[in-house]
């Protein structure tokens, strides 16, 4: 008899979908069923359906949650045979699905849901980088910066110019006003 179907895993098949959907504009061979097999064996599934206190609560281990999560992405993808498996690229991956995971699931006001990364694409730092209230080397650097190419050190110069600018506070997922779909 299969396992239950329960709204956890309904909610885990539904973010992993969403985080391939949102990934895989012009990823070559970065297919729906290859970007969300990905969720299957890394930890954060293990770690979410575990209660909420035991989940990270500082911005030291959420930062090397998702570190670790990128970088276990970024080989898992390579080992299927995907080229071009920037770490850019599985960022957006990881944080669309604790987006959708955590923080659309009710859980934006746990520590983890207030300091998640947020998605960074282009339509968010296009719009960033137009807010004159930003300033002239932040927005420099949000206007030249390619999510899709982004390394795992450039990625977090992008994260720590977010938060220098104050974007982090009250949640990291309030940036998200910045971003809309028709930009």
């Amino acid at each position: 008899m299969p396992p239950p179907y329960d709204l956890f895993t309904h909610r885990h098949r539904f973010a992993a979908w969403c985080a391939a959907r949102a990934a895989q504009r012009g990823f070559k061979g970065g297919t729906n069923a290859l970007l969300a097999e990905v969720f299957e064996s890394c930890s954060l599934l293990d770690l979410l359906s575990q209660e909420v206190s035991s989940w990270p609560g500082g911005q030291a281990e959420v930062d090397a949650l998702l570190r670790g999560n990128c970088r276990g992405a970024q080989r898992d993808l390579v080992a299927a045979g995907l080229s071009d498996v920037t770490y850019g690229r599985a960022a957006k991956l990881v944080a669309i699905y604790l987006k959708t995971m955590v923080v659309l699931g009710g859980h934006e006001q746990t520590p983890l849901g207030m300091m998640l990364h947020p998605p960074i694409d282009a339509i968010l730092l296009a719009a960033l980088s137009r807010d004159p209230s930003f300033s002239r080397a932040h927005r420099s650097l949000w206007r030249r910066t390619r999510w899709t190419q982004l390394g795992e050190d450039e990625y977090d110069e992008v994260i720590a110019s977010l938060r220098d600018a104050g974007l982090a506070e009250n949640g990291f997922w309030r940036i998200e006003r910045y971003w809309h779909p028709g930009a």
